[in-house]
């Protein structure tokens, strides 16, 4: 057998001989593509880092060209995420945002709670309160009025935003070069961030775990800017202002968000991130930028006002003053008449226009004039008219003034009479003279009769004069005694015509002696009024039991129920009456409503009530249903009809 090589393994062996080196290297070098794309995952994410801090040590220049390039891929990369799962970015900031945020509301709420305190402190100082009463004088609401007066109103930035996501749709300044700014996407964000951290964290609660919390923030204060946020479906609304806004900017966002629903709400349905699509709402938009300027002090009606006010103060002050010094010098002319001997002045009311008085009452009339008292007072005669009846006064100087001409004249009349009476003894015989002494004897007689018929005469026209007094009074009693100088009253009177008749004894004490202990109130009037009210009170049980008013209705029961014993001979009996309840099941109710009628007398007993006078009754009117308990009178006599 042969042993040569054959020809095929000698070629091999001579290629190896001539490219053995080159085959191996590029062996190697296809097993190393095999693994490139394995490793090179690996690889890059380890030198990424290294390359790209390598990359800004080269210069500012150099990494800004980097991050050129790689900005539309990122931006891509970010809006093809959030098109695909809105959620998703936000779960990712969130760990990052979180802390962010609550240092930043945390920051925020001491701010509102300062504003606060500076509010209140204000609301109660003497500018906030002349600023109240100049709105008053202005016809403006106080918070209107201290918008005119502190700082003009205007919204200088407003951001539309995605609900759902957020995500910044349109932003408008009132200078329209800062609407291209960067930080516009930042705050909207951060505005999104608050709303969401105060409605997660304080919405909680007001709803189920199961239900929708409807909940939102609607704005709030950092410095001197407040935040208004107005909420629609797709939509929020968020203005920035300056200033106190009025009350009807809120109505004047919502109408520009319901304008923006209805351009934009189609096309967000489709919304890719794109906001160029959007910005035909623009217009729209900047309308949310209101503004409310200072009203300028041009000469305005408040001066006038307050000339006005000045001269109605002062107006109000003059008449004031003359009518203080009008009243007092009435005062101490009616004082003085009072206290006049021979007056008795029983009532002084206006008469006519500008402070004209009536004066009435009786008048001894050897008493002094009316008219010498009013000159002496300082008021004038024109001003005060007087009707006096005529009386006969029992002081014993007018007594004594009264009876002097009468005693004089009478002593003129004896001692003619005892002259003649000596000039007839001596010049007549003694029957003549016995016939003189008869006729002088009856004419003393008729003298002493005459005097007796004044005195009786005078009598009878006080004791007239003091019955007038009183006369109508339902109930009184009235006697004058046959002297004259004793006045006794008695009977049972209404409070206010009790009050009456002892200001009308007040200025008869100087003039007679007056016994009125038989005085006393109606007290039957008493017991029907007490009695009425007391059945008016009734305890409801609004919501099934006994509420805190109803406690003060107990309290204000068991007051009049004392009031009837005080005045009655006989302490009444009571019935705890209870009303039917709203239903037809009147079987399973009158246990309720004997419950109820039961409570009631409990607390009556616990208050000092005699439970033996306490009756329970169920009350079978339909048509007084649902009005609870109330509290019936039986009289001694027996039980109030039902």
């Amino acid at each position: 057998m042969s042993t040569e090589p054959k020809p095929a393994d000698s070629l091999q062996q001579l290629k190896e001989l001539m490219m053995g080196d080159e085959q191996r290297a590029i062996a190697e070098l296809r097993a190393r593509l095999d693994t490139l794309d394995a490793d090179s995952v690996e690889r890059l994410a380890e030198e990424l880092v290294a390359a790209l801090r390598h990359r800004r040590e080269n210069g500012e220049e150099s990494f800004e060209e980097l991050v050129a390039a790689l900005q539309p891929g990122t931006e891509s990369a970010i809006q093809r995420s959030v098109t695909e799962d809105k959620s998703r970015l936000s779960k990712a900031l969130f760990p990052i945002m979180g802390p962010a945020i609550r240092n930043y509301v945390l920051d925020l709420f001491r701010g509102m709670v300062k504003d606060l305190n500076e509010t209140i402190r204000d609301t109660t100082s003497a500018e906030r309160i002349k600023w109240r009463f100049q709105a008053k004088l202005a016809g403006k609401s106080y918070s209107e009025y201290v918008l005119l007066r502190t700082r003009s109103f205007h919204i200088d930035e407003v951001y539309l935003m995605q609900r759902d996501t957020g995500l910044l749709l349109l932003y408008a300044a009132r200078n329209p070069d800062q609407e291209a700014r960067e930080e516009a996407d930042l705050v909207s964000s951060m505005f999104t961030a608050i709303h969401n951290f105060v409605r997660d964290s304080f919405g909680k609660g007001e709803a189920g775990d199961d239900e929708e919390d409807v909940s939102e923030l609607d704005g709030f204060t950092f410095g001197e800017r407040e935040v208004l946020i107005e909420v629609g479906p797709a939509m929020v609304l968020a203005a920035v202002s300056h200033g106190v806004p009025p009350g009807s900017v809120r109505e004047e966002l919502k109408g520009v968000l319901e304008i923006l629903h209805g351009e934009l709400g189609g096309r967000l349905d489709h919304f890719s991130g794109d906001t160029a699509l959007l910005e035909s709402g623009r217009p729209a938009l900047r309308r949310a930028l209101l503004e409310s300027r200072k009203e300028e002090s041009g000469g305005g009606g408040l001066w006038r006002a307050w000339v006005f006010l000045g001269v109605i103060a002062a107006a109000v002050a003059i008449f004031w003053a003359i009518g203080f010094r009008e009243q007092k010098r009435w005062d101490r002319f009616e004082a003085s008449l009072r206290a006049e001997p021979g007056y008795a002045v029983t009532e002084v009311e206006p008469d006519g226009w500008w402070r004209k008085r009536l004066v009435r009452g009786i008048r001894d009339p050897l008493a002094k004039e009316p008219a010498a008292l009013v000159g002496e007072s300082g008021i004038e005669a024109e001003k005060v008219r007087f009707e006096f009846t005529p009386m006969a006064s029992l002081e014993p100087d007018f007594v004594a003034k009264r009876d002097a001409p009468s005693e004089a004249w009478q002593t003129r009349i004896l001692d003619t009479l005892g002259e003649v009476k000596a000039l007839a003894e001596s010049a007549a015989t003694s029957g003549e003279t016995k016939v003189l002494s008869q006729h002088l004897a009856g004419l003393q007689e008729q003298l002493e009769e005459t005097r007796r018929a004044d005195e009786t005469k005078s009598r009878l026209l006080v004791r007239s004069l003091i019955e007038s007094q009183f006369a109508g009074t339902a109930g009184l009693k009235v006697a004058v005694s046959e002297a004259g100088d004793r006045l006794v009253l008695s009977g049972e009177l209404e409070p206010e015509d009790l009050v009456r008749v002892r200001a009308q004894l007040e200025p008869l004490a100087g003039l007679i002696e007056i016994d009125a202990s038989g005085l006393g109130e109606n007290s039957s009037a008493r017991w029907l009024q007490w009695r009425n009210d007391l059945e008016a009170l009734a305890i409801p049980f609004a919501d099934g039991s006994m509420r805190a008013n109803d406690e003060r209705q107990i309290d204000e029961i068991v007051g009049l129920m004392q009031k009837l014993d005080s005045v009655s001979s006989l302490p009444p009996k009571f019935e705890v009456l209870a009303h039917p309840l709203i239903g037809a099941n009147r079987q399973a109710n009158r246990a309720i409503e004997q419950s109820r009628a039961e409570s009631v007398k409990s607390r009556l007993v616990e208050r000092g009530i005699d439970a033996s006078r306490l009756l329970p009754v169920l009350s079978e009117d339909l048509e007084r249903a649902g009005e609870g308990v109330m509290i019936r009178v039986i009289e001694p006599g027996g039980a109030a009809d039902r």
